[in-house]
């Protein structure tokens, strides 16, 4: 049930670590294109099931707009992600934990094909090689993403530190990754996200704590400007 990723991203723009129905709408009238939802119980933004199956009602219901709802795991059985999906629902699988390369096809496999899978991988040396090392375990397992997010290492942590990657690495090393769409995440604000796209040359960025107040808790002016510097640099590319 494997499926061969597309050249294309799934979204071109994530807000991740929302919390808040407020927040969440004011994302999705902001232009973003994915809304992540943590649920990580160890995590800053951490959001229960049935908490996150209400924002998403709520959000809906309050904005015509449609995003695509990406639910981020941590090590977690293919049985709670399944009832994520299920329950909130969900559009996207974004693992982000420690989990064996074949946890893609295991997801895959029960969730449905319809819902795409993204595999975090947190680089901790300025060389995309060791996301390349995986995409090749990946393939012989017949358990490739649909897509790869990088974000920067950190010690006991799952995202969202706010610390940055070697943009310029990045662009150096995108060939390695063959057609694999890539999703740059690590310390994005909407003072720099320009930059960051400019020199690594990547079609999607994600960010959390970039447009925060505190962990969660959303800064509607900063995710508008997010929004904004991110679709020019985009539009910049060609």
């Amino acid at each position: 049930m494997n499926r061969p990723p597309s050249a294309s991203p799934p979204f071109a723009v994530k807000i991740c670590g929302i919390t808040r129905v407020d927040d969440a709408v004011a994302a999705i009238e902001a232009g973003v294109d994915a809304i992540g939802l943590n649920f990580y119980g160890k995590s800053k933004r951490y959001i229960p099931l049935d908490a996150a199956r209400q924002l998403v009602t709520e959000s809906m219901a309050r904005s015509a707009r449609r995003v695509l709802w990406t639910g981020v795991f941590v090590n977690a059985s293919v049985d709670e992600i399944a009832e994520h999906v299920q329950r909130v629902p969900l559009d996207i699988v974004q693992l982000h934990g420690d989990e064996p390369p074949e946890m893609v096809r295991l997801v895959r496999e029960r969730v449905g094909s319809t819902v795409r899978v993204l595999r975090a991988v947190r680089v901790s040396q300025k060389s995309l090689a060791e996301v390349a090392d995986y995409l090749e375990v990946a393939r012989r397992a017949n358990s490739e993403p649909d897509a790869v997010l990088v974000d920067a290492h950190a010690t006991e942590e799952y995202g969202g530190t706010g610390k940055q990657l070697d943009w310029t690495s990045v662009h150096r090393d995108l060939a390695i990754l063959g057609s694999m769409p890539l999703i740059l995440a690590g310390g994005l604000t909407p003072e720099n996200v320009g930059v960051a796209i400019a020199t690594s040359g990547v079609q999607s960025v994600d960010t959390a704590s970039g447009v925060e107040e505190a962990p969660g808790v959303k800064n509607h002016e900063k995710m508008r400007h997010f929004l904004s510097e991110s679709r020019r640099a985009f539009a910049l590319q060609g």
